[in-house]
């Protein structure tokens, strides 16, 4: 499920911009795996960030965000990844 995943991300990134954070994995203090990518995107009038985020539990459910706005998308990462990182699964 992994390997789909980070296709799909890289896929969803490269269709709406260039990515400027690569593809990451990482892994959790639950013991999720973590995935994310980052593209800026550019619009006739401004430029923004889409962020993306796939969490895998160990079970292998599946969360899937998206997050996009005007600004830097390093700097929106840096903004909403310790957020990410707090992610929990219910029973």
């Amino acid at each position: 499920m992994a390997q789909g995943g980070e296709g799909f991300l890289r896929k969803q990134g490269e269709k709406v911009g260039k990515v400027v954070i690569p593809l990451t994995r990482s892994s959790l203090p639950n013991g999720s795996l973590l995935m994310f990518t980052g593209s800026e995107t550019a619009g006739l009038f401004s430029s923004g960030y889409f962020l993306q985020y796939m969490i895998v539990s160990p079970a292998g459910r599946l969360a899937f965000f998206t997050i996009e706005g005007k600004g830097s998308p390093e700097e929106q990462n840096a903004r909403f990844l310790p957020v990410i990182n707090t992610a929990t699964w219910l029973p």
